[in-house]
Order: C-alpha cells, then structure tokens, then sequence
C-alpha cells in the first residue's frame, strides 16, 4: 500500500497529506489500474476498506488516513 501512495505521489504530482500514517496497513496487496485518474484510484482503496480520504484545501491536495477502528 505504501508503494501504491508513493508511485500516485509521484505520478499524479499532487500533495498527499497523511493523518494517522502509522495505522495504515503498509504491507496490504491491491489490484488497481493505475492508469486511471487519481479520484478512482483513491475510491478503489477506499473500498477496500484500507484509507479514507478527502479533498484538501487546495484543488491538487488530498488528505489520506486510516480508516476508523470499529
């Protein structure tokens, strides 16, 4: 996963901020096209239950963190 997060970092050039970096699961397997936009990648790992995320405060800013402990 965080390779996933730093191969988007570098090829969206966009700004990823993280909340809670330490509880993201960084050894999780994911299948995504990473030739899609940046918005779909996102949802596809949020559907897999293993980030949330939001839009920053600037149009190429995107907060990423752990999804909440249930």
């Amino acid at each position: 996963l965080i390779d996933v997060i730093d191969f988007i970092d570098k090829k969206f050039k966009k700004q990823l901020k993280f909340k809670k970096k330490k509880r993201l699961v960084k050894d999780a397997k994911v299948t995504l096209d990473l030739n899609a936009d940046l918005p779909v990648i996102l949802e596809v790992l949020q559907t897999y239950a293993l980030i949330t995320f939001e839009k920053g405060k600037c149009d190429n800013c995107f907060i990423i963190s752990a999804p909440k402990k249930k």
